[in-house]
């Protein structure tokens, strides 16, 4: 002590108590938002797994789709066909 009171001691090192106080808890809340962060970026990771698999799935839908879409076409054609050979044959 320097000769004065120790109410004056301490009210000199009030400045460095309060920013030692405000630096303990703003590394507190980082440390937190550092967890939150890290589910926050598993959670996005997980989600866009789960929308890479129904992505997949819906391509592969949309081929399928195509196919059956292909095989109507191609059924069609050949009912049109048969529709002409009927036709043909009623008129003979």
């Amino acid at each position: 002590m320097n000769g004065t009171s120790p109410l004056a001691d301490l009210i000199s090192y009030l400045p460095y108590l309060v920013v030692a106080f405000f630096a303990y808890q703003i590394g507190k809340s980082n440390g937190q938002s550092e967890g939150h962060q890290s589910a926050r970026n598993q959670a996005d990771q997980n989600l866009q797994a789960e929308y890479n698999k129904i992505q997949e799935k819906l391509s592969e839908a949309q081929t399928t789709i195509k196919g059956y879409k292909q095989t109507v076409v191609e059924q069609q054609s050949q009912i049109a066909q048969l529709h002409a050979y009927i036709d043909k044959l009623e008129n003979s």
